[in-house]
């Protein structure tokens, strides 16, 4: 089999095993589920991803790419800019919103103590942070609180909201499925941490 014929499915293997992985976790997802769910064979699964172990390895590592790929154009600006801070805000906000398994398979992921399989993300962390700092010498954002503690408030407040947001949502009043609520969180979230 060339590698052109097989990637089409490789990717529909990797998009049954997400799609089972976030609903069921990886404790509640069984190899056999993935090819029935995926219309191949568990030895396919076997020869293109080797183990479960691996399948859930190569699933955390799309949603690392796949952020990666949305913080690109930030990134482009090579510095810290307000259009730095807002392009990111703008890619987070996009990001969570476009794909809710990416949530939950993170949910999972936490609750495995999975940090090995998330090397990518350290890389991408250190490279937010690093901006984040130029950013805060500039005076784009407050430059009273380190740049690892911005980088851990922007990411963690994002990723809580997204969590949370339905949880919540009744007590205040709003609508979690409001686009428009996610927006104002963010707009929130930009306040927060930019320079009063």
């Amino acid at each position: 089999m060339s590698p052109k014929a097989g990637e089409p499915t490789r990717a529909e293997i990797l998009a049954a095993a997400s799609a089972l992985f976030a609903e069921h976790g990886y404790d509640g997802t069984s190899l056999r589920a993935i090819a029935r769910a995926s219309g191949v064979s568990q030895p396919l699964i076997h020869h293109h991803f080797g183990s479960k172990d691996e399948l859930w390895s190569q699933v955390l590592a799309s949603i690392v790419e796949s952020f990666a790929s949305a913080q690109a154009p930030q990134f482009e600006l090579g510095e810290g800019s307000e259009e730095f801070l807002e392009r990111g805000l703008d890619a987070l906000l996009r990001w969570y919103q476009e794909d809710p398994d990416r949530i939950r398979l993170g949910l999972w992921a936490q609750v495995r103590s999975d940090t090995t399989t998330w090397k990518e993300q350290a890389v991408q962390f250190a490279r937010f942070a690093e901006f984040l700092g130029d950013a805060s010498s500039k005076g784009v954002v407050r430059s009273n609180v380190p740049p690892f503690h911005l980088a851990m408030a922007i990411s963690g407040m994002a990723y809580y909201w997204f969590v949370f947001k339905k949880r919540y949502a009744a007590v205040v009043g709003t609508d979690p499925d409001d686009p428009d609520e996610d927006a104002a969180f963010f707009e929130s979230l930009r306040r927060m941490i930019s320079t009063p």
